[in-house]
């Protein structure tokens, strides 16, 4: 069998293996993997606040108070007030830290060096930029409210999708069923690699044919289960386009 993208699946192995060699390795500090970036964030920038942590980190606030709150009561990091805003509060590592820091950039690096020994430098400077890349691609869609309605497939012209119409045919992704008899479980069981078709596209389709096609035939997958549906729906009754889901 073809062996699929599955970047999901690979994530999912590094992060578990990750957070199992350093829970293991940190046990007789007490610490933990989740408390280590954040523990080495504050040592690499003393001072830093909670804010700018949850900033750098891509993490939600509850989660690096939560992880703050265990360290201070480790006694590896100290909370003061800023002399600038006396609302504010700075983080600072402690001599604790500091007498174990270099036992921990030692369990890192020996980490790293473990998951990339058949790389060559090249291939890991490749790896590195790779990973970042993915990452901040990663944390900028997250952050975006996802309000268009995304396409798969699109049929150009139909006369038998939208009976008694001149149509176009489009296609969403993803089904709530899992019913046997499914004729496009390409669009059910979507893989990693199959890309949506660019809105733009899709909308510039649309307004371009209004004067040649009068209706629109919407399947899928399962289009309802999407919440951009409205949206796209009333975009394009604009277009006065007659809709068949």
């Amino acid at each position: 069998m073809e062996k699929q993208n599955d970047l999901l699946m690979d994530s999912s192995i590094l992060y578990r293996s990750t957070q199992k060699y350093y829970d293991k390795m940190l046990q007789d500090l007490n610490l933990s993997y989740a408390q280590l970036p954040i523990l080495i964030e504050i040592y690499e920038n003393e001072g830093i606040s909670l804010q700018q942590i949850v900033q750098v980190g891509g993490y939600d606030k509850g989660t690096v108070t939560k992880n703050v709150q265990k360290l201070f009561s480790l006694g590896y990091i100290s909370i003061q007030t800023s002399s600038k805003d006396k609302r504010a509060k700075e983080l600072y590592t402690t001599a604790l830290t500091k007498k174990h820091i270099s036992e921990i950039y030692g369990i890192r690096r020996d980490w790293w060096h473990h998951i990339t020994q058949d790389l060559n430098a090249n291939e890991i400077e490749i790896f590195s930029k790779f990973y970042q890349t993915l990452s901040n691609h990663a944390r900028s869609y997250a952050d975006l409210e996802q309000t268009n309605l995304q396409f798969y497939k699109l049929k150009k012209l139909s006369l038998s999708d939208y009976e008694g119409h001149l149509s176009c045919s489009l296609y969403t992704g993803g089904c709530n069923l899992k019913c046997p008899y499914c004729h496009s479980r390409d669009l059910v069981y979507l893989k990693e690699n199959r890309y949506p078709i660019v809105t733009e596209k899709i909308n510039e389709y649309l307004e371009s044919h209004r004067k040649d096609l009068d209706g629109i035939y919407i399947s899928g997958g399962e289009p309802l289960m999407h919440e951009g549906v409205v949206s796209f729906l009333k975009y394009a009754k604009t277009l006065n386009y007659k809709i068949k889901l």
